[in-house]
């Protein structure tokens, strides 16, 4: 009888100390080191900024916040989720991101994208996760060097920016987008460059890249990949209404409202849909 008090009293012990353990919340600013968190690990006032790889064997919650990751790899077992009502709610990966849930990226006033890219031509770039979910005043597009590979719904909106979803595929292995479905909106769009950040240089990319014929460049509510495949189960549905201006000059480029799907390679969907203030093609 004593024998099994003590072991009742071990095992509820074990009980509240596995539920401590199973959640690490930051409270005192930026979240900086790499390595493994066993749970999940919610960075309240500050921002996730780790150089090297860290992986969350639990979610990842940053509710004021961005996810910045130079040079290494982000994993995540679970969600990972970035809100932000006062500020940009990010996700920049210079690596590889594996998230076996859901992203998801809300800010009501600022930026709301994902971001990965490839640390040298081959190594880095490529962005797996079960859906994403990105939700913008400004731009809230999904874009990744190599392949993207989503099996669920990739769904990105904004309201006053660009939303477009990409696959750069610059470098060997290049890269393809794979997905159960693609939806993305951009109302308002204004006239400036969309804004492809580097969250691990001084300095920030405001403009887009300028591509030669055949290979357009990525405005609006695009679905591209500029060179490899598109593999998508279900619809794909793009909008893009805003403003345009052939006439306007500047350091970037005209910022046009585009809602066109467009493959390099081979292009499958069950149904595509497009509108576009300025292009709505569909091309591979």
């Amino acid at each position: 009888m004593k024998q099994g008090r003590v072991l009742w009293l071990f095992f509820a012990i074990s009980m509240v100390c596995g539920f401590v353990f199973a959640e690490v919340v930051w409270n005192s600013g930026n979240y900086t080191t790499s390595g493994t968190v066993d749970g999940d690990l919610v960075v309240v006032s500050g921002d996730v900024r780790v150089s090297g790889d860290l992986t969350v064997n639990g979610d990842l919650k940053v509710t004021a916040g961005r996810v910045r990751v130079c040079r290494g790899n982000l994993r995540v077992d679970g969600d990972l989720i970035v809100t932000n009502d006062s500020g940009d709610a990010t996700v920049f990966v210079e690596g590889n991101l594996e998230v076996t849930g859901a992203i998801i990226t809300k800010s009501r006033t600022g930026y709301a994208f994902v971001r990965v890219k490839v640390i040298t031509p081959s190594v880095g770039g490529f962005l797996n996760a079960g859906r994403i979910s990105t939700s913008g005043l400004y731009d809230a597009y999904v874009v990744a060097d190599h392949d993207i590979r989503v099996p669920g719904a990739i769904v990105t909106r904004s309201t006053e920016g660009h939303a477009p979803v990409v696959c750069w595929g610059d470098y060997e292995p290049y890269g393809d987008i794979h997905a159960g479905a693609i939806s993305t909106y951009a109302a308002n769009i204004p006239l400036y460059g969309l804004s492809f950040e580097d969250d691990c240089s001084e300095t920030l990319d405001r403009c887009s890249r300028v591509f030669l014929p055949p290979v357009p460049s990525a405005y609006g509510a695009s679905v591209q990949c500029n060179n490899g495949h598109i593999f998508v189960t279900g619809p794909i549905v793009t909008y893009a209404e805003g403003f345009s201006d052939p006439n306007l000059e500047g350091a970037c480029p005209i910022s046009y409202a585009d809602g066109f799907v467009f493959a390099h390679g081979n292009l499958k969907a069950a149904s595509i849909t497009t509108y576009g203030r300025n292009n709505a093609f569909v091309s591979a």
